[in-house]
């Protein structure tokens, strides 16, 4: 019997932004950006060889908690404290949000199982189990927006929120039993 299991925890935040009670007058095109880019790749493998028995079991799991946020204003989810700032540009304005990446797990587990070959050997029955489990748990927010706040550009005001990773969870497992008169 052989097992494995692989676990990484992410927790990432980040913040563009002009909040609070800022007051920002600008000159030209401006752009308030924020971008998060995580490459998590996850790899488990086990292997079982027995004469009897043989169980290879392996685990891999990706546990994901992203927010990406680019805002003028207050928090999107504080409805307690008021903004009251401003921003002015004599530009255009770009509020981006991006959340981008690789988040992949990749499990292999593998068993055999051969009895003896000794002629006196009346265990004739072998068994053989490979399982192998790959999970991608992923909360992905992602936003770009202006709440609570005073903004004014004489050129356009774009804002764009975008989540782009590729997310991938592979597995293989394989079982080999040999026995004389039975295998499993």
């Amino acid at each position: 019997l052989t097992g494995v299991a692989v676990v990484n925890k992410v927790d990432n935040t980040t913040y563009a932004t002009i909040g609070g009670e800022a007051e920002v007058n600008a000159a030209g095109n401006t752009t308030l950006s924020a971008t998060d880019t995580t490459t998590l790749v996850t790899v488990a493998g086990s292997l079982a060889r027995s004469e009897k028995v043989g169980i290879g079991a392996s685990v891999a799991l990706n546990l994901v908690n992203r927010r990406t946020e680019a805002y003028i204003g207050s928090l999107f989810e504080d409805s307690v404290l008021s903004s009251d700032g401003s921003f002015t540009t004599t530009g255009g304005l770009s509020i981006i949000a991006e959340s981008d990446g690789f988040i992949g797990t990749f499990s292999v587990a593998g068993a055999f199982a051969s009895n003896s070959d000794e002629p006196d050997n009346f265990d004739t029955t072998s068994v053989a189990i490979g399982a192998a489990v790959a999970v991608n748990d992923v909360d992905d927010v992602v936003r770009a927006y202006i709440n609570d706040s005073t903004v004014s550009a004489t050129g356009n005001i774009t804002m764009s929120a975008t989540a782009g990773s590729t997310f991938e969870a592979f597995t293989i497992g394989a079982a080999i039993a040999n026995g004389d008169s039975n295998s499993v």
